[in-house]
């Protein structure tokens, strides 16, 4: 299951990459940002659950 969701958050960093060749990016760097606003997002909606 982790494998799966990893390589989903994988595949906007490489079609990422592979647009912006010139980004300043690496695809470790926009998957590691990818998967941090996906933890992020999580986090929010958690809490916006707690607020009901």
């Amino acid at each position: 299951m982790f494998r799966q969701r990893e390589q989903q958050l994988a595949e906007p960093a490489r079609q990422w990459s592979a647009a912006n060749p010139n980004g300043g990016r690496s695809e470790y760097t926009a998957t590691d940002e990818i998967n941090g606003a996906a933890f992020d997002s999580n986090d929010q909606a958690k809490s916006l659950l707690g607020d009901q």
